[in-house]
């Protein structure tokens, strides 16, 4: 998290948005089962969000934010480019 937080400071982002986002990325550390998170992309992504809109009953806001978190960290700190990321849609 400390490499997320470098990048949305530089980009003058609001320290909510950066707390929101460090603890999303927690929350997939955990489902991930491994802080190496570069060794990972659209498949454990898909299944995270999938996960949150299935057994978390999330809103689409809340699924959406950690959506944004994850590509983020993904595609500004590790510069990785995903695919398109088809996770089932959270309804509320």
């Amino acid at each position: 998290p400390e490499l997320l937080q470098q990048a949305l400071r530089v980009r003058r982002k609001a320290l909510e948005t950066e707390r929101a986002y460090a603890s999303w990325v927690r929350r997939f550390i955990r489902h991930c089962g491994s802080e190496d998170l570069r060794q990972f992309g659209e498949r454990e992504l898909k299944a995270f969000l999938t996960k949150l809109a299935v057994e978390g009953n999330v809103a689409p806001n809340t699924q959406n934010q950690a959506k944004s978190a994850l590509l983020f960290l993904y595609q500004q700190v590790f510069q990785r480019e995903l695919g398109f990321l088809d996770a089932v849609p959270a309804r509320k």
